[in-house]
C-alpha cells in the first residue's frame, strides 16, 4: 500500500514543480498556508522591516511573506492534509520553521539539512544560496558557527540566468555549498556543480533520499 504524504507549502498548492521528484511508492497529497487565506487577506503575511524574509508562489506569483506571521497558519494547514488521509506531514520549506502539533510524523526539513551539515562541514567555509539579498542576517544567523564561514550570494530559483562570474568566484572558496531554499531545481544544481568543485546541497534532493531511505524502512519491517 503506497504511504501517503502530505506536502505543506507556505503559499499557494498545488506546487507540480516543487513534488515531481517524488517516488511512486507515495500517494501525494498538496496543501498551502495561503489557500486557508482568502486573497485579499495575503498582504497581511508581507514583511514588516526587520522580519524574516521567506520566498514562495502563489498561483505563478513570486511572492514575499514573514516568517513569523506565517508560523501561526501552519498547524491549521497541516491538520487539514491530515483529514484528508495523510500519514506523513512534509513542509516545503528550508527555513527553521518552529514545530506545531501534528498527528502523524512532521518533518521540517532545515531540521534534515541542519543535522547532514553539522557532520559535513563542522569547520570550514559553507556557501549559501537564497532567494533575496535581505535574507543575509538570517542565513548567517542560522548557519554560522563558531569554526564554520559563511559566504553568502542570491539568486532567484526560478530564473533561467546562471550565476554571474562574481558569484561564481567567491563560491569556488567554499568547502561545501546549500542551495537553501525548495525553489531550487536539479537542473540548476547539475549545471552549477558543473563550474565548481566543492559539493552543492539541493534541499530537495536531501529531502527525496530521506523519504525514500523511510519507505525502504518500511517495506523491510512490515510497517
Amino acid at each position: 500500500m503506497k504511504t501517503k504524504i502530505g506536502f505543506l507549502t507556505i503559499g499557494m498548492a498545488p506546487r507540480p514543480e516543487l513534488v515531481n521528484w517524488v517516488p511512486d511508492e507515495f500517494t501525494v497529497l498538496e496543501n498551502g498556508v495561503l489557500n486557508e487565506i482568502p486573497q485579499n487577506r495575503w498582504c497581511d503575511f508581507y514583511p514588516d522591516q526587520g522580519d524574516d524574509l521567506l520566498y514562495t508562489k502563489a498561483r505563478d506569483q513570486e511572492i514575499k511573506i514573514s516568517a513569523k506571521k506565517i508560523e501561526p497558519c501552519l498547524e491549521q494547514a497541516g491538520a487539514s492534509l491530515i483529514a484528508r488521509g495523510a500519514q506523513i506531514l512534509v513542509v516545503l520549506c528550508s527555513a527553521p520553521l518552529p514545530r506545531f502539533k501534528s498527528k502523524v510524523p512532521l518533518l521540517l526539513p532545515h531540521n534534515l539539512i541542519r543535522s547532514l551539515i553539522d557532520r559535513m562541514l563542522p569547520w570550514g567555509t559553507m556557501g549559501l544560496l537564497a532567494p533575496d539579498p535581505r535574507q543575509e542576517n538570517m542565513m548567517r544567523a542560522n548557519w554560522e558557527t563558531e569554526g564554520r564561514k559563511i559566504i553568502f550570494t542570491s539568486h532567484l530559483p526560478y530564473s533561467r540566468e546562471e550565476l554571474l562570474p562574481d558569484q561564481l568566484n567567491l563560491l569556488k572558496k567554499c568547502d561545501l555549498i546549500l542551495a537553501d531554499c525548495f525553489g531550487y531545481d536539479v537542473s540548476f544544481r547539475v549545471s552549477f556543480q558543473g563550474q565548481i568543485t566543492a559539493p552543492v546541497l539541493l534541499v530537495r534532493e536531501v529531502t527525496m533520499v530521506f523519504l525514500q531511505q523511510l519507505q525502504g524502512f518500511k517495506r523491510k519491517n512490515n510497517y
